[in-house]
């Protein structure tokens, strides 16, 4: 099985208490995914330990072989973030709620499928 590198977007409590600790602490899920890094605009960036922290998904990339992308904003951003991410061939796990309407949510999973990727 191929283990897979990704970004958290967005390293805020969400982040750093409930996703970030799950790629560790579950072995099924560790074997197969690894964090490689933060997203995050702030100035200056948060304390993520030894985990590095970008200024934009195409910085990580940069950085680093991705291949997913795990957003972890406030849900008004989540829409275009997701769809940048299909743009750029990566599969997206998102926080809930995954989209602000019904409508954007199914504009999600069409835009999913016609990227063949993961949401």
């Amino acid at each position: 099985m191929t283990l897979r590198h990704g970004v958290i977007v967005g390293a805020g409590g969400v982040a750093r208490l409930a996703h970030l600790p799950a790629y560790t602490h579950d072995a099924g899920i560790a074997s197969r995914l690894r964090v490689v890094g933060a997203v995050d605009s702030r100035q200056p960036p948060p304390e993520l330990g030894d985990l590095p922290v970008y200024p934009s998904v195409s910085a990580a990339a940069a950085a680093s072989t991705i291949k997913f992308v795990d957003i972890c904003t406030p849900t008004a951003t989540h829409r275009q973030l997701v769809l940048d991410a299909f743009a750029r061939g990566l599969h997206v796990f998102c926080e809930k709620p995954v989209a602000v309407t019904a409508s954007e949510a199914r504009e999600l999973a069409a835009a999913a499928r016609a990227a063949k990727r993961v949401l």
